[in-house]
């Protein structure tokens, strides 16, 4: 079995005061968008695991999500068989984009449907919860809204700001990704969110009560209108340690994009377009520097 495993970037991020169970509470819309890794799935009749990923930089053992996926997968369902992964990789490593937990995601969607009848959606859900706070999303096929630590999800209309009338083609707009050649760290990302926020909560997001983008993506009336509504709680924590992911924001805005943003802890930096000729040029102007991708959203 081929499966598809989709990016995401975050529109819009609030950041709540570390919980006791050490996660954040988190406000943010997930878009899944048209980047994907790919993973082939082999049912065995032996019990075990074979996962290869292609790559050194990435681990093929049982530390990987994926393996923890199949893993968890397999006992949870009582199942004496084994599964071989193989593992396609074109999502950005610690970029914000969501690649790990997509991955996992996708080996429990495969497994479910090479298993029929063996576990329920909902035990399906529990197991990606233990996996990550993000990866019962990608069990997802559309924009939702995200609370909680990330598992509170809802489904949203995305296309409502991001589309415009076409007779041929896709009416989504376009999303320009640049990705760096350096990745971030989500887990020290959250660290120095921590110390800045010590040292001063009133400036790095200490609110009294969420921010719901839900709510905010209902008012607003064009993509542009984001600008002044919607925001990334990582920016001012990592663009000074990154001045360079900031550069990239402001190039893309030069560029012409409607709205930019870091997505997640990034260190991908993204612009939206309404016309696609508008990202292949602001795409040209990055190309010779970075990694580029241009892509749409998963609706």
């Amino acid at each position: 079995m081929i499966i598809k495993a989709p990016a995401k970037i975050n529109f819009g991020l609030w950041i709540g005061v570390k919980r006791e169970d050490n996660y954040h509470p988190v406000s943010t819309i997930f878009v899944p968008v048209t980047l994907y890794d790919v993973l082939k799935l082999e049912i065995t009749k032996t019990a075990g695991i074979r996962f290869n990923t292609g790559s050194s930089e990435i681990p093929g053992d049982n530390e990987n999500l994926c393996w923890k996926a199949a893993e968890r997968f397999l006992s949870r369902a009582g199942l004496s068989s084994g599964v071989n992964i193989d593992l396609e990789k074109n999502i950005p490593v610690e970029a914000g984009m969501g690649g790990g937990s997509s991955d996992a995601a996708a080996v429990l969607s495969g497994l479910s449907k090479l298993h029929p009848e063996t576990l329920s959606k909902k035990e399906i859900f529990d197991i990606a919860v233990t996996l990550g706070a993000d990866v019962p999303f990608f069990l997802q096929d559309s924009p939702c809204s995200a609370s909680g630590i990330g598992e509170i999800l809802d489904p949203v209309d995305f296309s409502r700001i991001f589309s415009r009338p076409s007779k041929t083609g896709s009416p989504h707009g376009f999303i320009l990704l640049v990705i760096p050649s350096f990745p971030t760290c989500s887990a020290d990302a959250y660290a120095e969110f921590d110390r800045q926020l010590a040292g001063s909560p009133q400036k790095y997001g200490s609110k009294p009560a969420p921010v719901d983008y839900a709510e905010i993506l209902q008012s607003l009336t064009s993509i542009s209108d984001a600008k002044n509504s919607v925001a990334n709680d990582f920016e001012p924590v990592l663009f000074p340690h990154y001045p360079e992911l900031e550069e990239i924001k402001q190039k893309l805005y030069n560029a012409g994009a409607d709205y930019a943003s870091l997505t997640g802890s990034g260190s991908v930096v993204y612009g939206m377009f309404l016309a696609e000729d508008n990202a292949r040029k602001a795409e040209v102007i990055f190309k010779e520097s970075y990694r580029t991708e241009v892509v749409q959203p998963i609706s």
